[in-house]
């Protein structure tokens, strides 16, 4: 039996409970918003009422012939809206206006007052005619003022002035009568000295008597207009209206709230029905709407997914498979797989075992993301990668396979388009020097004596005349003119490339002797005839070529490249448009005896100590740029008997005749005595670590370990401040004696990098081997890395193998923040370069370092 859930029930009593009582409140609030309008009614009547009345009492005060009983109606009606005020409607807001019936009673005292002060001021205006009329009654005054002329004009003037001041007691007539009530005054002076008449004198007593009870009765009357004035009455009325408009807008307000209130409710009982109606049919259709929503996912996805079932038939297919596939689910649906989706090696063309049976049997996920294509309905292939997983609960029996499968050709391409633009010079579309480098290697040690691999180098002659007349654009189109017309004399085995501005290179690699010179001439031949004409110029072009043959002589690309150089330059000297073929019998016998000119010259500058030590910065890097250096590399400069710094131009000769050894231990003696010194005097440099080179054949020194013992010892050194550097090329070359050397001075606590790491062939394979702590990753790769995706590459595939092992790495040839940027986000530890800081002589470099930590602090 199906249970009753009384939550609804409740939930919904609730809701309709509150709609009632809201309902209630609202009505009550608009019949107290009703009644609000009525008082508010009363209390505008009121203050009209209590306007006209001041208005009156002006018109008595001012008008003599004023009907006085207008004013004692609209007394009435101001008591009458007052009484109003009191009744029922007032009543029923008692409660809610506090201090509303004290403003009443108020009102009503103030009224009572009003009355008083309007009785007392008819009596002074009764007065004040009874007075005016009794001087103009006077005989007496008249017989005497008719006698006498002066007076009988004053006299005139002073009671006509009285009856226009009674009629209009306006403040210029009440200035001329008491004008002329001080000049009566002086006249009865003057009558009492000069002994008139006593009938005369009392006369005019009585009419001065008569004028001073007008003029103290008009100031009683202008003392009850101003106590008539100051009744607030029209202030407690604003004040009672503004109380009562007050709470009519709370009202308001409240009224608001209860039919927002009303409405929220309405709308929660709406929802509770909807959501109620949604349960109930979410619950009927739970499973069709999960169904219909995996569907729809899945047809809406960008990769292809057909779903099997146990005995491999299909069972559900997506758009994106049916396009792939090019049939429709309908024709296929419960078709075995393998008829639909047939799968082929791309090696070896010959069909795949079906994954999706693998997947059941194995019961685990199938992947298979290269080297496969499929074949569609009609016959064409695509490339695929593909992931087949079992479809079953943990513990339970397998279901099924879903596989998933995107369409590679478009990613192949891009990747092809990607590895072109790598390869390939982007102006000419010819191979680039990294790409044509890559073809030397290939065929180096391919020589049998009679066919090798042929180089030939070509410089274009007086480039820069028509790139400065043509501009970049002009230089631009020539070289594309000269690489199309290259590129059609030559066979389709040779390679071609542009290794530089103007420089091309050509590699035959399996050339006969003979081919050397004729291909030279042919292609000089080629360029001759080549005549560029840009805008109004016209050029003829001639070419300089060196040809050099690689052979088993050849032990690496940087002697290819080398001869080839020196090929040019040979021919060069010999005038432009010529060709030199190089042999590496006369390249050495040069080399040697160019070098040999630097042999005395070394070994004199050691006698007079004319070597200096340079220090060049190696920063750490962090997400904000660089921070101040730690760590610097001494570098040897030597100074010339003049006194000019030479760079490093004489270590190949140092190195070719056995003379390193003594420099590196003049080196390191100087850095340990500088470092000594430096703590005597406490400067910045003692606080320093110094990365010292070191060449191959001091790593053979078997005494050398003893000689860095000594010196350390002697001068209190740190071995922690030492690091010794080694190239890539010279560890390699002396593998065992490194290996060893590197032990023995990290037991003493130095440190040890490993310099130029990547310019060597078997960089990594090497590189397990040597426990070194640094590792300076050559600049070759650094430079390029902001330009260069496959540079970049280079860089972070070093520096984390370097990680890897437990190594610090550190990029050489860091010129600009766009590199330090790109380090930064691979994760390299230390840079080092001239966008860094550039190589300076011992002392001076640290007066700048100090004058920077001065400038920060």
């Amino acid at each position: 039996m199906r249970t009753i859930s009384w939550t609804p029930l409740i939930a919904g009593s609730t809701i309709l409970l509150l709609l009632s009582f809201l309902f209630y409140q609202a009505q009550r609030v608009d019949t107290l918003n009703r009644e609000h309008s009525q008082v508010l009614d009363l209390l505008h009547q009121a203050g009209r009422l209590n306007d006209q009345l001041r208005q009156g009492v002006m018109q008595v005060y001012y008008e003599r012939d004023h009907n006085f009983d207008t004013l004692l109606d609209l007394h009435r009606g101001l008591e009458q809206s007052i009484r109003s005020l009191q009744s029922s409607p007032y009543a029923s807001f008692r409660e809610a206006s506090t201090g509303v019936e004290y403003y009443m009673r108020r009102l009503a005292n103030m009224q009572a007052e009003r009355g008083e002060l309007v009785t007392r001021f008819m009596k002074s205006v009764v007065l004040l005619k009874n007075a005016i009329t009794g001087l103009s009654r006077h005989a007496e005054l008249d017989q005497l003022a008719q006698r006498d002329s002066q007076l009988y004009k004053l006299l005139n003037d002073y009671r006509n002035t009285l009856l226009a001041f009674a009629s209009n007691p306006t403040p210029s007539l009440s200035e001329q009568a008491e004008q002329m009530l001080e000049e009566l005054d002086a006249v009865l002076l003057e009558l009492e000295d000069s002994g008139s008449d006593e009938h005369v004198n009392d006369a005019l007593q009585f009419t001065y008597q008569h004028g001073q009870v007008v003029f103290r009765e008009r100031v009683q009357v202008e003392k009850l207009i101003n106590q008539l004035y100051q009744i607030p009455l029209g202030k407690v009325l604003n004040q009672v209206t503004e109380a009562y408009l007050n709470y009519h807008e709370q009202q308001e307000r409240l009224s608001g709230y209860y039919r927002s209130g009303l409405f929220a409710a309405g709308a929660m009982l709406l929802i509770f029905l909807v959501a109620t109606l949604l349960r109930l049919r979410f619950t009927a259709s739970h499973l069709l709407g999960e169904k219909e929503m995996a569907q729809i996912t899945l047809g809406s996805i960008g990769d292809g997914v057909i779903t099997t079932d146990r005995q491999g038939m299909i069972t559900f297919m997506n758009p994106v498979a049916e396009r792939l596939l090019g049939y429709q689910f309908a024709e296929v649906r419960n078709a075995p797989l393998t008829q639909v989706l047939q799968l082929f090696s791309e090696i070896t063309n010959k069909p795949i075992d079906d994954p999706a049976t693998r997947a059941i049997e194995q019961e685990k996920v199938i992947e298979i993301t290269q080297h496969v294509y499929m074949v569609r309905a009609d016959g064409s292939r695509n490339h695929l990668s593909l992931t087949v997983s079992p479809i079953g609960q943990l513990g339970k029996d397998v279901l099924g396979a879903v596989l998933v499968f995107q369409d590679v050709d478009e990613s192949r391409v891009l990747a092809e388009q990607l590895h072109y633009e790598t390869s390939h010079d982007a102006l000419t579309g010819l191979y680039n020097r990294m790409t044509f480098a890559q073809k030397i290697q290939q065929h180096l040690g391919e020589s049998d004596g009679k066919r090798s691999p042929i180089l030939w180098h070509i410089d274009l002659d007086h480039f820069s005349v028509i790139n400065d007349i043509c501009g970049s654009k002009g230089g631009d189109g020539f070289l594309r003119q000269v690489a199309g017309e290259l590129k059609r004399a030559l066979g389709e085995h040779d390679v071609l490339s542009r290794v530089g501005g103007d420089e091309f290179a050509v590699l035959r690699p399996n050339a006969e002797p003979s081919d050397a010179l004729n291909v030279a001439c042919e292609l000089r031949e080629v360029i001759n005839g080549i005549r560029f004409e840009w805008e109004d110029n016209s050029f003829d072009t001639t070419a300089t070529i060196g040809v050099v043959f690689i052979n088993q002589n050849y032990r690496d690309l940087s002697d290819v490249f080398m001869a080839a150089n020196s090929a040019v330059d040979s021919a060069r000297e010999q005038g432009r448009n010529n060709i030199h073929i190089h042999t590496k019998d006369i390249f050495e016998s040069s080399r040697k005896h160019e070098l040999s000119l630097w042999v005395p010259k070394i070994k004199k500058a050691l006698d007079e100590q004319r070597y200096r030590l340079y220090l060049q910065s190696i920063s750490p890097i962090t997400q904000h740029g660089c921070e101040p250096p730690h760590h610097v590399e001494v570098l040897l400069r030597m100074e010339t008997e003049d006194g000019r710094i030479l760079p490093p131009i004489f270590i190949p000769a140092a190195e070719e005749y056995n003379l390193m050894p003594q420099l590196d231990r003049w080196v390191i003696s100087e850095v340990c005595a500088n470092i000594a010194q430096a703590r005597e005097q406490g400067t910045l440099a003692a606080q320093f670590s110094y990365s010292v080179n070191l060449s191959g054949t001091t790593l053979s020194d078997t005494f050398f370990l003893d000689f860095i013992r000594n010196l350390f010892d002697e001068h209190a050194i740190e071995p922690t401040q030492i690091c010794f550097e080694i190239t890539e090329t010279a560890a390699i070359q002396n593998l065992e004696s490194a290996i060893a050397f590197i032990e023995a001075v990290r037991q003493m606590g130095c440190q040890f990098a490993l310099d130029d790491f990547g310019s060597g062939m078997s960089s990594f394979a090497y590189l397990k081997n040597l426990p070194v702590d640094y590792l300076k990753i050559d600049g070759a790769f650094v430079k390029q890395l902001a330009k260069d995706p496959v540079q970049y590459s280079i860089v972070e595939a070093v520096n984390k193998v370097g990680r890897t092992l437990g190594m610090k790495t550190i990029a050489e040839f860091v010129e600009d923040d766009e590199i330090i940027r790109g380090l930064s986000t691979i994760g390299v530890d230390f840079a080092q370069g001239y966008g860094i800081d550039q190589p300076r002589p011992w002392t001076t470099y640290f007066i700048a370092q100090e004058e920077r930590q001065s400038t920060r602090a």
